[in-house]
């Protein structure tokens, strides 16, 4: 005996439910025929009768209320972990590990991450500050900010922003070293 097709089982339990093959057709927008040939292919699958059936009455056999009782505690566990992985999926969860350079660090990550959490408290972080290129691998981060142009690796990267830079010193200090010029 293989199971593989849940709808089946779903289909075989609302028919229970509504008493009638058409009903349950209209109710889940199949044809009637559809409902007819999934039944029988579950009673194919089982080896056995789950309904006696005549033109004007629907009975489940003995076997079929036997099996519509593990049908149903199946179908609600397999609803339970649906809504299991549906509430995973709509709300973040988890631990966050990221390395960046001390003054971006302070001045931008920080303030992103406490906004980040307003909106998922369910995330946390651990922000390791640093003006060391450390390996990911090695001290288990997840991600990296860095300021610097990434040597060749295996590590995806993606451009944040530019980071623009302005050279400045004092009157007496140019006089001293000499003017940059372009």
């Amino acid at each position: 005996m293989v199971l593989r097709n849940l709808e089946d089982l779903s289909v075989f339990i609302r028919i229970i439910d509504t008493g009638s093959f058409t009903a349950t057709a209209q109710a889940l927008g199949l044809s009637p025929t559809t409902v007819s040939k999934q039944i029988a292919r579950l009673e194919k699958n089982l080896g056995i009768v789950l309904f006696v059936r005549s033109t004007r009455s629907l009975r489940i056999t003995p076997e079929g209320k036997a099996i519509a009782e593990k049908v149903r505690a199946a179908l609600t566990l397999v609803e339970e972990a649906a809504e299991i992985a549906k509430d995973g999926s709509e709300s973040l969860t988890g631990l966050i590990r990221l390395t960046a350079p001390v003054p971006l660090g302070r001045t931008y990550v920080a303030a992103a991450i406490a906004e980040f959490r307003k909106k998922y408290p369910s995330v946390g972080f651990i922000l390791h500050l640093t003006d060391k290129i450390v390996d990911l691998y090695k001290v288990e981060m997840d991600l990296a900010i860095r300021v610097a142009n990434l040597t060749d690796s295996g590590l995806i990267a993606r451009r944040l922003t530019d980071n623009k830079r302005i050279l400045v010193a004092s009157p007496d200090y140019c006089d001293y070293r000499g003017r940059l010029t372009d």
